[in-house]
């Protein structure tokens, strides 16, 4: 069964900071899948990476705890992307 997240997305084109000029970034928040024990969800951050080249596209999905501080490791993970 498809999780069930309550999304509410921003998507940043064009930005200064994106990490190569034929990519986008989406931010947005969402809920986790509930844990199987306590039934509980945590709320989460996302980052989608978008990279387009040639026709191809790929997606590099990060998530993390809301309020995390994950800004520089995440950029640095996209800035390494590298098509092969």
């Amino acid at each position: 069964m498809p999780s069930q997240r309550h999304v509410h997305p921003r998507l940043v084109t064009g930005a200064a900071n994106q990490p190569d000029p034929n990519s986008s970034t989406g931010c947005y928040a969402s809920n986790s899948d509930p844990n199987p024990v306590t039934d509980k969800r945590v709320r989460l951050e996302d980052e989608d990476y978008l990279f387009h080249k040639d026709g191809k596209l790929v997606t590099l999905h990060l998530a993390a705890p809301y309020g995390a501080d994950n800004v520089d490791d995440w950029r640095m993970m996209a800035h390494d992307f590298a098509w092969r």
